[in-house]
């Protein structure tokens, strides 16, 4: 049988055209082909092709329980192909996620309907739900306008590591298969850049609300509403989306936004750690052990002897995760009291960790201002008995600002290209990342800035000023610590001082809010 492997196909210059023709074939085939889309690089297969979406699952060493994404040039395609399940009941929901197709797509949106019976069960993990979504990475258009296939792509990475925004990070992760990957064969991987979102995209399902019918029977007051639950932040906000079908009733599209109720879901964590029964080093078995704990516990439900799949990717504790412990680390040192009776402490060594930064915040914090004091001058001049001090770049084995204007869709970009290059930093062990929740929420966000008012002077309007693109940017920032949380497997290190080292309990990080 043949081994997997995988191979670079230019996409430039004169060999562009043979290599889409060879992608196009492969497709047709039933073989893979790892694509770049404008949020991450996909693994695809032909999604109506049960033999060949089960390939995407065992190269990946992906459960069966987590289904896939498949990828279409637009709405028409949905339809066209028999994607989902229209009936008088589903019209409803079609005609709203139309209307979002009509404003999102191309883009990073991925909307869940009711499956046909044309998708295979693998597909769907036999949710009976189907995402959808139309890319706008040239690469991807090109490659589904030429096979005029829907194609069902993962994150061209090997399970639960951190997600691929370049060609040589697929190469890394599926130039040799995991265990039972054997018949995969070769994978063709597309040269191509432009991954700018850099997270995967929004997931939104479409469903009518619980006790409801469409002529409102058994439902709330009457009414037959549906829900729009964002059950994966992305790019794409929540917000925009219900804002935007409002605009479509108002428009013409009359009685498309009645009853629809927005809910934004984080999957809670199970109770997946006591602080400070883990250790610092060894977080690549760590994290091999909690992502089957995950298969078991969150990713395969038992239901009569059977497997009940999740509706959407992206759901369970440790995923995007690097080969490296990693942890969410808060901005500030705890106080003694804080600390008092907590969990075991563990010391990390600065010059063996690598601190991924946001707007300086952690370089000029006291947390990482560390100190020299002596007799003599140190480098910088520093006479006998002054301090001379130490940014955070500078106490730490490596440093990397994943956006010095603070510019979170920046960070969004940076954030899993940084993570790959942090784990592979010689003598790392361990990656701090930001709270991006926190920063959110912290005066010092954009999201609160004065707009030239003098403290004390907001009023009522601070609501209609935090809307819009504010409402926007906070979502962002949690869709970054979102990837940030799961990357650590939701852990949190609650750091203090001691000396010139960061001593602290490992701790669960807190979940990324949800409301309905």
């Amino acid at each position: 049988m043949a081994r997997q492997s995988a191979r670079l196909l230019r996409t430039t210059g004169e060999i562009a055209d043979r290599s889409f023709a060879e992608a196009v074939t492969s497709l047709k085939k039933g073989s893979l082909v790892s694509f770049p889309t404008e949020t991450v690089y996909g693994l695809g297969g032909n999604a109506l092709d049960e033999s060949a979406v089960k390939k995407i699952f065992r190269a990946k060493g992906r459960p069966s329980s987590d289904p896939l994404i498949v990828h279409v040039l637009g709405w028409s395609a949905v339809t066209d192909m028999g994607l989902v399940k229209n009936t008088e009941e589903t019209r409803p929901i079609l005609r709203a996620a139309e209307a979002l197709a009509k404003a999102f797509w191309p883009g990073p949106l991925t909307i869940v309907l009711p499956a046909s019976d044309r998708v295979p069960a693998a597909v769907t993990a036999g949710s009976g739900y189907v995402g959808v979504r139309s890319p706008s990475h040239p690469i991807a258009r090109r490659l589904l306008e030429e096979s005029q296939l829907p194609v069902a792509a993962p994150s061209a990475n090997r399970f639960g590591h951190t997600s691929p925004t370049r060609a040589e990070h697929v190469i890394a992760d599926l130039n040799e298969g995991p265990p039972g990957s054997d018949g995969i064969g070769e994978i063709l991987v597309m040269e191509g850049d432009g991954c700018d979102v850099g997270i995967e995209s929004t997931v939104l399902r479409i469903c009518h609300r619980r006790g409801t019918t469409t002529s409102g029977e058994g439902g709330e007051e009457g009414t037959g509403g549906y829900d729009l639950e964002v059950l994966r932040r992305g790019f794409i906000d929540g917000e925009s989306i219900l804002r935007t079908l409002t605009h479509a009733d108002k428009g013409g599209e009359k009685g498309i936004a009645e009853g629809a109720r927005l809910k934004v879901y984080a999957r809670q964590a199970r109770s997946h750690l006591e602080a400070g029964k883990e250790g610092v080093s060894g977080q690549s078995e760590t994290n091999k052990k909690e992502a089957e704990k995950e298969k078991s516990a969150d990713g395969k439900e038992e239901k009569g002897g059977e497997e009940e799949g999740l509706i959407a990717p992206g759901q369970l504790l440790t995923h995007y995760a690097p080969d490296i412990p990693a942890f969410i680390l808060p901005s500030h040192a705890l106080s003694s009291e804080q600390n008092e009776g907590g969990a075991a402490v563990k010391q990390v060594e600065l010059k063996k960790s690598v601190l991924l930064d946001f707007s300086g915040h952690f370089s000029s914090s006291p947390l990482f201002q560390l100190s020299n004091e002596g007799g003599e001058a140190g480098e910088g001049g520093a006479q006998q008995g002054e301090r001379e001090r130490k940014s955070g770049a500078e106490c730490v084995l490596a440093y990397r600002d994943l956006s010095q204007s603070g510019n979170i869709n920046e960070a969004s970009a940076h954030l899993f290209d940084a993570l790959r290059w942090a784990e592979r930093v010689e003598k790392a062990e361990a990656i701090f990342l930001p709270d991006f929740c926190a920063l959110a929420l912290s005066s010092s966000s954009p999201l609160h800035a004065g707009n030239g008012e003098k403290e004390g002077e907001k009023d009522g309007r601070e609501e209609d000023r935090r809307g819009g693109e504010g409402a926007k940017a906070a979502s962002m920032y949690y869709a970054v610590y979102d990837r940030c949380f799961r990357a650590t497997s939701g852990r949190c290190f609650a750091p203090t001082r001691q000396g010139d080292e960061l001593v602290g309990v490992i701790q669960p990080a807190t979940p990324p809010p949800s409301f309905e």
